[in-house]
């Protein structure tokens, strides 16, 4: 019985997600428009420490919190005649780790011309590079990944990021 159990969970689960994403997208009414879909599958909660748009910007904002084992949906659309949506998000992954702090770092672009693109890593500061920057060189995380999938399309193109242990 528990395994039928899990089985209906998990079709529960696909079917709020497609819900959420067509939720989204028929919210966006730009030329370019992207349903952003972030599946927390950590045990611990992620926290929204930026965002950023070159081009466009979001219509439906994200929430500062994705909590563990959950999935967050948003999405961004261009705010112009003949222009693109691009942009990204970075989250702090809170599992309590003093010696390496995680992030994952998730991109998204939606060209006017050209083909949609995404990316996505998981990483942690590395040293500090030289001065004037007060930035640090990104490494890849031992502890974490990013798997992520770019959607086609030129409205309400899905962009999918599941931030997993490795």
């Amino acid at each position: 019985m528990a395994v039928l159990e899990a089985i209906v969970a998990g079709v529960g689960a696909v079917v709020d997600i497609a819900e959420g994403v067509q939720k989204i997208g028929t919210m966006l009414d730009g030329q370019r428009s992207v349903v952003l879909v972030v599946e927390n599958d950590t045990r611990h909660a992620l926290e929204r420490v930026e965002t950023y748009h070159d081009h466009g910007g979001f219509k439906v904002t994200p929430s500062g919190r994705i909590e563990p084992r959950t999935v967050e949906i948003f999405g961004a659309q261009d705010k112009g005649f003949m222009t693109g949506v691009e942009g990204g998000a970075r989250y702090r992954i809170l599992d309590g780790r003093d010696d390496e702090e995680s992030f994952a770092w998730l991109t998204w672009n939606n060209p006017f011309v050209g083909s949609n693109k995404i990316g996505a890593m998981a990483y942690y500061d590395g040293p500090p590079l030289p001065p004037p920057s007060t930035d640090h060189l990104p490494f890849p995380s031992a502890y974490y990944v990013v798997a992520a999938v770019c959607g086609a399309g030129d409205k309400d193109a899905e962009m999918r990021y599941t931030i997993k242990r490795r």
